[in-house]
């Protein structure tokens, strides 16, 4: 069973804030749409030009595209019945979300 993320971070020099893509995996969890799916691609794929407005290094970039790719592939797969939105799935955005701010964000732009 999906546990909501209750995880806020703000990224103060950049002026936004990740806690509403927590919002939408939560609501993925919940709704399990194909609807809610898109919502969340779409803050995802805006919070990441936001970040990407600014410069990355490379290997940060590559984890945006990484993860677009993935998030493409199963919106495909969601839509023609061949995947559905399993905790499995649910589980995997949310680490990859808290990983990547963990690991790559943080590091990249300071606390």
């Amino acid at each position: 069973m999906h546990t909501p993320c209750k995880m806020t971070i703000v990224i103060a020099n950049l002026g936004f804030n990740a806690s509403g893509l927590f919002v939408a995996i939560d609501r993925v969890a919940a709704e399990r749409t194909v609807q809610s799916f898109e919502d969340l691609a779409g803050l995802v794929i805006a919070h990441f030009a936001d970040e990407e407005k600014i410069g990355l290094p490379e290997g940060h970039l590559q984890q945006h595209k990484d993860l677009l790719a993935v998030a493409t592939d199963l919106l495909g797969k969601l839509k023609s019945g061949a995947a559905t939105l399993d905790d499995a799935t649910v589980d995997f955005l949310k680490n990859w979300l808290k990983n990547h701010i963990k690991s790559t964000d943080i590091p990249t732009y300071g606390k």
